[in-house]
């Protein structure tokens, strides 16, 4: 009886143990699965973020680069912009060719004075683009009083003003950013109020203006023109000096003086590189006459001393034929006497003068070969060095200049 009992405790104990071993077996079970699915929720985060992560750095490519492709489009359409400013300045040029490279130059003259004085870059803009179509107004004046080598008439000159108002209304149809309408209508404004189209005076004028009526005046002073020889620089500066507060912003001026050297090195540098020019000194062969026929025109009349008549009259279609049939007839002549005899014969039918002076270059100077006509003896013992005033820059230049008396 008393083993029966033990090994009935025994069995109970031994049930007891498998009980709760089996419970810690359950529980750490448990415990595992717990910790499995802990892991498997914090990986599963991790995937997510890693995911959303992904994304992120995906976005990031697509807008780089997309930046990069409107920086590019922006870049192209900045040098397209550019293109097209420096081919108006180039009509500008073809219109004006006494100017050369003025307009590159004035251009780094006025940049470089906008940075000093403080613009901000909008502005420096504005004023770089005006720099180059400052002048392009002077495509509605006529040729002849752009190119007129002596002082303008007061008819002239009301011709001449207009190219400031025309200029801003072109500009303005470009709708460029900035203030660049309001510099080129104000460029020839005056610090005290005498300049034009409207009379302007001091601040009133835009300082993109101010600071181009000063760098424009200074080369113009320094550049070769028909009727005289450039400045010395110093020369020129003083002049612009001497117009600060008349016509001038004096601030600009101190600007400009003290740094008109450093600037002339560096409109130099920068106007170094090769540039387009126009074929407006060609002439086409072909092409007898226009599909309607030359208009029929009555011969100059003698008396005519007037520059606009005259310009007008030569600009006939009569006048140019026979211009031409005179320069034909020239090239087929090899003896001067010849040439000189024919040019007695035919020039008056299209330009009637009172004197003429046939001039040959020897050198560097232009010798008077043979006259026709009053006064003779006032040219007989005249050299003109080339260059040098109205002959001496029609020689060097080739280029005809018409010039009234009146």
């Amino acid at each position: 009886m008393f083993n029966v009992w033990w090994v009935a405790l025994f069995a109970l104990v031994h049930i007891c143990l498998v009980i709760v071993r089996s419970r810690r077996r359950v529980a750490a079970l448990r415990q595992r699965e717990l910790n499995l699915l802990l892991q498997v929720s914090e990986r599963t985060e991790q995937l997510k973020a890693a995911n959303e992560h992904l994304l992120r750095l995906a976005g990031i490519e697509h807008e780089k680069e997309r930046a990069q492709q409107e920086s590019t489009h922006a870049f192209e359409l900045a040098a397209l912009n550019r293109r097209a400013i420096e081919t108006l300045a180039l009509a500008i040029e073809a219109k004006d060719q006494t100017t050369g490279d003025h307009l590159q130059r004035v251009e780094v003259y006025a940049l470089e004075i906008a940075k000093d004085v403080g613009l901000d870059l909008v502005q420096q803009e504005a004023l770089r683009t005006a720099a180059l179509l400052h002048d392009i107004g002077k495509l509605a004046v006529p040729e002849y009083i752009i190119s007129k080598p002596g002082r303008l008439t007061p008819a002239e000159f009301e011709k001449m003003k207009v190219h400031t108002v025309v200029g801003a209304e072109i500009v303005e149809l470009i709708d460029f950013p900035g203030p660049v309408a309001a510099i080129v209508r104000g460029h020839h404004e005056k610090w005290n109020g005498s300049g034009y189209p409207d009379g302007l005076s001091g601040d009133q004028i835009p300082i993109g203006a101010r600071i181009l009526a000063a760098v424009d005046c200074l080369d113009a002073l320094c550049t070769d023109r028909q009727y005289r020889r450039g400045l010395p620089s110093a020369e020129a500066i003083a002049i612009v000096q001497s117009e600060a507060g008349k016509s001038f912003d004096p601030e600009v001026v101190k600007v400009l003086a003290r740094r008109y050297a450093e600037l002339e090195l560096m409109a130099r540098s920068a106007g170094s590189a090769e540039k387009m020019k126009l074929s407006t000194d060609i002439k086409i062969v072909r092409g007898e006459r226009p599909a309607a026929g030359f208009e029929v025109t009555a011969p100059l009349a003698a008396t005519r001393s007037d520059l606009v008549s005259l310009n007008g009259s030569l600009t006939h279609d009569h006048s140019h034929q026979a211009l031409d049939n005179l320069k034909l007839s020239i090239e087929s002549w090899e003896e001067r006497a010849e040439i000189f005899a024919l040019l007695r014969h035919s020039l008056p039918e299209v330009v009637p003068y009172d004197f003429m002076a046939l001039y040959l270059k020897q050198g560097d100077r232009l010798v008077p070969e043979t006259y026709d006509g009053n006064p003779w003896r006032a040219f007989a013992s005249v050299d003109i060095p080339m260059g040098t005033g109205l002959s001496g820059w029609v020689a060097e230049n080739g280029k005809p200049s018409v010039v009234s008396n009146k």
